[in-house]
């Protein structure tokens, strides 16, 4: 267009001189004509305008071929204008272009979409209307030490935007400030780059850390904990052995010596002795049987797991004077060891709390296989606890160990609990079809 423009003002100008040199030849016909003392001036004024007019020629032809480079050289500056305008469109980052003030003059696409506002919306409009409200202030500073002097480039200061839709973006914000001959800032550009999710990732990372540093506390205080249990373990069964089987066994050494030197002679005497020792060695026999089953219950070898549980589960109702109405269903015989090992120990550990903790004169214990689990569920009537204000103060160890022993069958762990409602423990732990096979009739109390 500005160049069919320039091309009509050519031709216009070319017209012009035509009809100067066609009005020319006219005078110069007529000086011809006029008296002979005036036709010499006059044929000499006409041959300098003509003169002037070939001059004229020249400067048209010259300022045609001007034309014709500046309109080449607009064409090459429309193409780099282009070439910046796509540039700044479709960089990957935002950008934004304000004055001085920080009033926005020009936006690209991806500002577009990370504030969710149109430029035409953003145009005229100050750049800290984007910025959340606790940061304006900061914000504001920003732009006065821009506009001072006080700041040059900024390479990547963060700022939290609010997007049309209320929600929160984390940017980094450069900022360039092109200056006049006094060094005041003309326009300001601003490179916005969304790093909400890096920011997310920091704060996940950050917790993770924290969490791994309390892992860390806990399993120093866990093993300083375990290290100590088993020192009172130790000592218990050395307890056991020394004052209960050793002075045991002492007085049946010494009521069998009795009897070989003072053997009676009525036999009715001898049957009565022999009697009272069978009665010490069948009461040893049981305490030794007692300690063995402590540190591993063969009956969970031989019998399998809802008898081995069956079996404790009475022995600790009979012992604790608590009421256990327990149920099984779906159980095999046959389970990996680590499976049935760690439901077995988890019902252990749960009834001594029950006994230890509850204050509770019932409870259920049930455990359920499917083809796909095994359930086991152990649930008092108890006092309960707040399971948020224990797990402030720090876990015990006997729900350390349980959650242990289920994390290492990769399977789930959970309290439910209600002050003055009672506890229910649950315990879920996965297993495939081929090992766990449905049964088809309960073992019940």
């Amino acid at each position: 267009m500005r160049r069919a423009r320039m091309h009509k003002q050519e031709d216009i100008f070319q017209k012009q001189i035509d009809a100067a040199e066609r009005h020319l030849d006219v005078l110069q016909r007529r000086a011809q004509e006029a008296p002979a003392d005036q036709q010499e001036l006059l044929l000499e004024s006409l041959e300098q305008l003509s003169s002037a007019m070939e001059e004229l020629h020249v400067s048209a032809e010259e300022l045609r071929q001007m034309n014709e480079e500046l309109v080449e050289a607009g064409r090459a500056v429309e193409i780099q204008r282009k070439m910046y305008q796509d540039l700044f469109d479709f960089a990957p980052d935002g950008y934004l272009v304000t004055d001085q003030n920080g009033i926005i003059q020009e936006a690209n696409r991806a500002a577009e979409s990370l504030v969710q506002r149109r430029r035409e919306f953003l145009r005229g409009k100050p750049l800290a209307i984007l910025v959340s409200g606790e940061q304006r202030k900061e914000f504001r500073k920003l732009i006065n030490d821009l506009r001072t002097g006080v700041e040059g480039e900024i390479p990547g200061r963060e700022f939290r935007f609010r997007t049309r839709r209320k929600e929160i973006v984390d940017v980094a914000l450069g900022v360039t400030a092109t200056r006049d001959a006094g060094g005041l800032p003309v326009t300001v550009r601003w490179q916005v780059r969304d790093i909400t999710q890096r920011k997310l990732a920091e704060r996940e990372i950050q917790k993770v850390q924290e969490a791994l540093r309390r892992n860390r506390e806990e399993l120093r205080a866990l093993a300083s904990r375990l290290l100590t249990a088993q020192e009172e373990e130790r000592r218990r069964l050395s307890r056991e052995l020394h004052d209960e089987l050793n002075q045991k066994l002492a007085m049946l050494a010494v009521e069998v010596e009795s009897l070989e030197k003072e053997l009676p002679a009525s036999p009715g005497k001898i049957r009565k002795q022999l009697r009272k020792l069978r009665d010490q060695v069948v009461e040893l026999s049981d305490h030794v049987h007692t300690l063995a089953y402590g540190l591993h219950p063969s009956i969970l070898d031989d019998l399998g797991l809802a008898i081995a549980v069956k079996s404790y589960v009475q022995d600790f109702s009979r012992r604790e004077k608590i009421d256990v109405r327990f149920a099984a269903r779906g159980i095999p015989p046959s389970l990996p060891l680590g499976i049935s090992s760690c439901i077995y120990r988890v019902t252990q550990e749960a009834l001594r709390n029950v006994a230890k903790h509850a204050a509770s004169r019932r409870c259920t214990v049930r455990l359920l296989g499917s083809g796909e689990e095994i359930l086991l569920s152990i649930k008092d009537f108890g006092v309960g606890f707040d399971p948020e204000a224990s797990r402030n103060q720090g876990i015990g160890l006997g729900i350390v160990g349980m959650q242990e022993r289920v994390r290492l069958v990769n399977g789930t762990f959970s309290i439910q609990s209600i002050p003055g409602r009672g506890t229910q423990i649950l315990v879920r732990i996965p297993g495939n079809k081929e090992k766990i096979e449905t049964a088809s009739h309960p073992t019940g109390r």
